[in-house]
């Protein structure tokens, strides 16, 4: 290449200081970058008391590589923030440290922003692991998230997901990450909501440049992220963005009947999921527990009677 493009690989992490050295050790097997200054590798630590910061520094990796603490547990939203703004590239490739990587990440995400030279966010493709089997089928479905595009076709926003995503650097001086989304979900949405409201059409589906995310939580503890989300995180998204989570916005009315349906709807496909044969039904229990278990922690909050506009919207 006559003008390198220098990906910052930005790394953030919580106390996950195996699965972190798992992800470096994938890092060091990617191939195919002849000027290895092309990549830097920056680990965010999100307050960590597990020496991950400290297994990050003393790893030999074949990239240049920088590190930042936190010093207390902060959110990934300023974890992310932080790692953007120390990033020396123009483009940033965020990792959770849950994931490893494909040896030709690197490679596949360079040959498409040389190809697209307009496009500023790449969706590359995540692959789940997870201790139930029926739960890792729905979470790899060929339909879900950018298993559904060709590769480099244009995206839509919800499919923009940070375990796996190339943002070029110049969005980030206009759309910096939501800071009051310090609890767990929606981030990732209300970036994405608003990077496409400023730059529409201009992401696509990087399907060839793999992650895999190690052991996915099941079905049941998802759920209870996802009721948290409903319960913290959700009531701070903007009010279009809240709608397209839910779908039928009707259920944003908090009344009575509408509370003890989702509650019913939650408990069932709680009771339901995996016993009932086959993998269309349970597909179908598990997107209507996902979505009551959002709907859930809605209704439980004592804010629910009002939805407060998000800063960014």
């Amino acid at each position: 290449m006559n003008n390198p493009i220098l990906i910052s690989c930005i790394i953030i992490g919580y106390n996950s200081k195996q699965e972190l050295i798992s992800l470096l050790k994938s890092i060091n097997k990617t191939d195919k970058i002849e000027n290895k200054k092309q990549i830097e590798i920056i680990y965010i630590d999100d307050g960590s008391n597990d020496d991950s910061k400290k297994a990050f520094d003393t790893y030999g990796l074949q990239y240049t590589k920088k590190s930042f603490p936190l010093s207390l547990n902060q959110g990934r939203s300023i974890a992310r923030q932080t790692g953007a703004n120390c990033a020396s590239g123009e483009w940033l490739l965020f990792l959770n440290s849950s994931v490893v990587v494909e040896k030709n990440i690197f490679y596949e995400y360079l040959q498409i922003i040389q190809k697209n030279p307009s496009i500023i966010a790449l969706a590359g493709k995540i692959k789940y692991t997870s201790k139930e089997s029926m739960f890792e089928k729905y979470l790899n479905n060929k339909k879900r998230g950018i298993n559904q595009y060709s590769n480099e076709e244009k995206i839509k926003f919800q499919h923009l997901l940070f375990g796996n995503v190339a943002i070029n650097k110049k969005v980030f001086q206009g759309i910096p990450f939501n800071f009051q989304l310090n609890q767990y979900g929606g981030e990732e949405l209300d970036f994405a909501y608003r990077l496409y409201k400023e730059y529409p059409n201009k992401a696509l589906a990087a399907k060839r440049a793999i992650v895999t995310r190690l052991n996915h939580p099941v079905f049941k503890q998802h759920c209870k992220r996802m009721l948290e989300f409903g319960n913290t995180n959700f009531l701070l998204l903007n009010r279009a963005l809240q709608k397209k989570i839910i779908r039928y916005p009707l259920f944003l009315n908090v009344f009575f009947v509408f509370k003890i349906f989702i509650n019913c709807l939650y408990f069932a496909s709680i009771k339901t999921y995996n016993v009932l044969p086959g993998e269309k039904i349970n597909f179908t229990i598990i997107r209507l527990g996902l979505w009551s278990a959002i709907l859930k922690g809605f209704y439980l909050s004592s804010d629910s009677s009002y939805l407060p506009e998000s800063k960014s919207s």
